[in-house]
């Protein structure tokens, strides 16, 4: 008896075609496989999670770096990783609610992944930067550590995710509304 998980339909949407944005948290049907999720939703709400969770504490850090860093590097480095930060989770999250043709799709998913990494370089730029040789670990320190790691781990879950869609054939085109209605029809 085959056990494994069966997705719904091949589309890039984070919630139910027709059943509105509620249905990405909750549902008796799966949900579409997109780079946010496999199609369970657990996982969309894990993934959501952890890339809040490290925008918090980047945000959290950007604020003692302006109490605790003078220079305009430091304070310029800070909200450059918040707003990179940002925009890529945005614009993870836009993609995944939408179907979209392959190239946008392509182009799309390259530009999340390069906001995201610049934010994760901003991050690992300003914890080098704020390294003092008096070896004092402050609370931006643990800050920067913690925002690192989710932001690596919210990096692997939009890895993750996308191959997960990439193994299954799933391709990102504007007839998802068709498929859709076949499986409806059918």
């Amino acid at each position: 008896m085959d056990v494994r998980y069966q997705s719904a339909g091949k589309t890039s949407a984070i919630f139910v075609p027709g059943e509105g944005v509620g249905s990405a948290f909750v549902g008796a049907s799966a949900l579409p496989r997109s780079i946010a999720s496999d199609g369970r939703r657990w996982i969309l709400s894990l993934h959501v999670l952890v890339h809040v969770v490290a925008l918090v504490f980047n945000v959290v850090s950007c604020v003692f770096f302006y109490a605790d860093f003078p220079q305009t590097q430091m304070r310029t480095i800070a909200v450059v990783s918040v707003c990179m930060h940002a925009a890529g989770i945005l614009g993870l999250l836009a993609l995944a609610s939408t179907a979209l043709k392959q190239v946008a799709y392509t182009l799309c998913l390259s530009l999340i992944f390069s906001f995201l990494l610049s934010a994760l370089m901003a991050t690992s730029v300003s914890f080098v930067f704020s390294t003092r040789s008096d070896d004092v670990l402050t609370e931006p320190h643990w800050l920067l550590y913690t925002s690192g790691y989710f932001q690596t781990l919210g990096l692997g879950f939009l890895a993750v995710c996308s191959l997960n869609m990439a193994a299954h054939g799933d391709r990102a085109v504007d007839t998802s509304a068709v498929v859709v209605q076949e499986s409806a029809a059918a």
